[in-house]
């Protein structure tokens, strides 16, 4: 015959199969025993005040005068009432405790056992803000190096701590052994997904499933290295932008919060946050009749926001002219802008009338401003002023309904203390001034403005589209674009002609491309240079670029820190504050692994 120890062993081995896994109570009433289930985090009541009998109640109110609370980091007896017999273990306790799986409270005639299975989030390290920052720069420069695959995930939990602090523990539950997680104790837990990337949605939603049973209305956004960004701060801007994009049943991309700006005929795609924020004030001065600057570097897309600024107007149904003043000469700018009288300077066989003029009820946009001359300054803002011109060669001046919108890559300010611009043109025409950030300063947008102008690019050539690589990505996120939009559309026009098949690589693009990104994605080994500046003879001579001179610093600094460390790499890392894996990435790459440890050399010393 089954023995009762063995059967009452079977039969609590087949109940524990009923409950979902977790910490549970066996609750000891008279003879009978319960085994309940709690939630985490959760808590129960075992008293509810003095006078009353144990009763254990799962979820039990915060009032309770003896309580457990249960997250899934530890469990906090709370005795409330000091008055209150509570024994653990057979030993009297007071105020707070923290219990273990296995130990015995009683209260009053109530007595209840803790378990709690063995947890895989035990053993878990939850990073820092800082520290999470950098481990993540690590496993990004193995991922580029190397072309494993790396995922990011933000998670906006919608709470405050201690709140939020339940749903990180809910998340780590969820994550695999090789996934990172971090937290810096706000609303925001950052999960990083190593080897994961076209098939990181199916852990993200894992973590969007977890943390949805404690906070609802959650919200998760999912980056991948190199094709949303190829450093920290570019993927963790990218998984912030995603979460605020859909609700909180989907896992988000940054595709998702992607806005599209209808200028006319023409569709632009923004994901920056500060380009967002510029079209929204383009939107707002649209409906100003006051003049504009915009400033930025060349090829930034000023004339887009020029654009935009006339097509949101209520001026958008008549004409935009523009005008490069840099590319008109001095004697003629003047006549483009202004007109002019027949015969008021040599080849002037007819009167003309200007831009400025012509374009009447709509705008006129002047590139380049600053290259324009100080007598056409001078007319442009009386001009400005009046709302009236006087052609070159008239005696009469002539009414205009025109708005004006400016635009330059130099900094004026310095172009004033130069004496080549009026500062009094210069305040009028900033009356509102706005600036476009170059492309290497809104990384978020290289990924999406190069698949755009490809797409384009290719269809206009009669190609199939071609995909992008990502090695070849990388070489694109890792570029200055000095160029900006310009040269990146350029570049596009180029590939499409000149490549063949279905995916663009690294190695079809133009070598200046990512010239200046890690020397193993772009195949190239650093050679060390002797000679020193210093020691040129002629003026540029000894110039050396840049990323020569660093990284021949930084092969002598490693080769130097081995040596005082005997050839430990581990206490040379330490020596010059590099994390051990990009050290010994780098002994690789600079061919310093020959280098023989201190014992090596003393054995070798006569």
């Amino acid at each position: 015959m089954e023995s009762d120890f063995r059967k009452r062993d079977r039969e609590s081995d087949l109940a524990a199969a009923e409950y979902p896994p977790g910490p549970y109570f066996f609750v000891f009433s008279g003879d009978s025993v319960r085994r309940l289930p709690v939630l985490v985090p959760g808590q129960v009541s075992l008293l509810r005040s003095a006078g009353d009998e144990g009763r254990f109640e799962d979820d039990g109110p915060e009032a309770s005068a003896v309580g457990i609370r249960i997250s899934e980091t530890e469990a906090v007896l709370e005795i409330r009432d000091p008055s209150i017999e509570v024994r653990v273990n057979s030993e009297q306790v007071a105020g707070t405790k923290s219990i273990i799986s296995g130990d015995t409270i009683s209260v009053c005639s109530l007595t209840v056992v803790f378990h709690r299975p063995a947890s895989r989030t035990a053993s878990r390290t939850v990073l820092d803000g800082a520290t999470l920052l950098d481990r993540l720069r690590q496993e990004i420069e193995r991922s580029l190096r190397y072309g494993r695959p790396l995922s990011v995930l933000v998670v906006d939990t919608g709470h405050d701590p201690p709140d939020a602090l339940g749903i990180r523990d809910a998340i780590l539950g969820a994550v695999r052994f090789v996934d990172i997680v971090g937290w810096d104790g706000g609303r925001e837990v950052v999960v990083v997904f190593p080897e994961t990337s076209a098939e990181a949605g199916v852990p993200a939603q894992r973590v969007l499933d977890a943390a949805k049973r404690l906070a609802p209305s959650v919200r998760v956004g999912l980056v991948s290295c190199p094709d949303d960004g190829a450093d920290a701060e570019t993927l963790l801007a990218g998984a912030r932008l995603a979460t605020t994009s859909v609700g909180s049943s989907a896992v988000a991309a940054i595709r998702d919060a992607v806005t599209t700006y209808e200028i006319g005929s023409s569709r632009i795609l923004v994901a920056d946050p500060k380009m967002r924020r510029l079209f929204e004030l383009v939107r707002d001065l649209a409906l100003a009749e006051i003049p504009v600057l915009i400033t930025g570097e060349t090829g930034t897309g000023k004339e887009i926001v020029a654009q935009a600024l006339h097509a949101w107007s209520p001026r958008g149904t008549h004409p935009l002219v523009s005008v490069n003043c840099a590319a008109v000469t001095e004697s003629l700018l003047e006549s483009e802008l202004f007109g002019h009288e027949r015969g008021a300077f040599t080849g002037a066989t007819s009167a003309r009338t200007g831009l400025l003029e012509s374009a009447r009820g709509g705008t006129v946009f002047l590139d380049e401003i600053a290259e324009s001359t100080p007598r056409a300054q001078a007319e442009l803002l009386r001009a400005l002023e009046t709302h009236r011109i006087r052609p070159v060669g008239s005696v009469a001046e002539r009414p205009i309904d025109v708005r004006i919108i400016a635009a330059t890559n130099r900094n004026v300010e310095k172009e004033i203390e130069a004496g080549r611009f009026r500062k009094d043109l210069y305040y009028r025409l900033g009356a509102a001034m706005l600036s476009v950030p170059p492309l290497r300063e809104r990384p978020l947008e290289i990924p999406l403005i190069a698949r755009t102008f490809l797409v384009d690019a290719c269809r206009r050539a009669g190609k199939p589209v071609l995909e992008i690589s990502s090695r070849a990505m990388q070489r694109l996120e890792l570029h200055d674009w000095p160029g900006n939009v310009r040269e990146m559309k350029n570049l596009m026009e180029f590939v499409a002609a000149s490549v063949c098949g279905g995916t663009l690589d690294a190695e079809m693009l133009p070598e200046r491309i990512g010239q200046r990104a890690a020397p193993w994605l772009v195949g190239r080994t650093p050679e060390p240079r002797a000679r020193d500046v210093a020691g040129a003879t002629s003026a540029g001579e000894g110039f050396r670029r840049l990323e020569d001179e660093i990284q021949e610093l930084e092969r002598r600094r490693i080769e130097e820190a081995l040596a005082a460390a005997n050839g430990v790499r581990a206490k040379a890392a330490t020596l010059i504050g590099m994390p051990l894996r990009t050290m010994v990435s780098k002994i690789r790459l600079y061919g310093l692994g020959s280098i023989p440890s201190g014992r090596g050399r003393r054995r070798r010393d006569p």
